[in-house]
């Protein structure tokens, strides 16, 4: 007898286009919630070597296409603003491929995965859930209130509905 798995349903809007310029507001989380990054104590977040890594891949992300803004690190998620710069007339996509936010984060998932179970010892285990949040900035006031979200998130981790209970 064979189990079929769900069909996984995208949260990201079919119609928008993820490289449009602009501002995003990302969280991922990891596989089954694991608190692995490290511990908030007193409202103070705390990584350990894994979280080291990954806030080093998070700010590898930051090249010609793409502007890091506010991020914070919690024990089994990360929130982050990435912007997404226009394409100038010179750009030249012929030889490369359209930069976008879903590519973006893939390849940091990629990345620090790859380097964490380097450290661990062990071979194409999950560290990530399947996919990710996402929110389109829409305005300065938005973007305001996010960068706060994220900057007083350890503080509120007592209540993080993406904390283990």
């Amino acid at each position: 007898m064979t189990i079929s798995q769900p069909t996984r349903i995208s949260p990201q809007p079919k119609d928008f286009d993820y490289s449009t310029a602009g501002a995003y507001f990302l969280t991922l989380c990891t596989h089954q919630k694991t608190c692995i990054f490290g511990n908030v104590i007193d409202g103070k977040m705390y990584s350990n070597a894994l979280g080291k890594i990954v806030l080093e891949e998070w700010s590898e992300l930051e090249e010609t296409y793409f502007k890091l803004d506010a991020f914070i690190l919690m024990p089994n998620h990360v929130h982050g603003v990435v912007w997404l710069k226009g394409l100038s007339q010179k750009t030249n996509l012929l030889f490369q491929p359209k930069p976008n936010i879903t590519k973006l984060i893939s390849r940091f998932k990629m990345r620090s995965a790859k380097r964490i179970n380097e450290l661990q010892g062990r071979q194409d285990q999950p560290l990530w859930q399947r996919g990710y949040w996402d929110r389109v900035v829409r305005d300065e006031t938005e973007l305001t209130h996010i960068r706060e979200y994220i900057k007083h998130n350890p503080k509120k981790w007592a209540l993080d509905r993406l904390r283990p209970r």
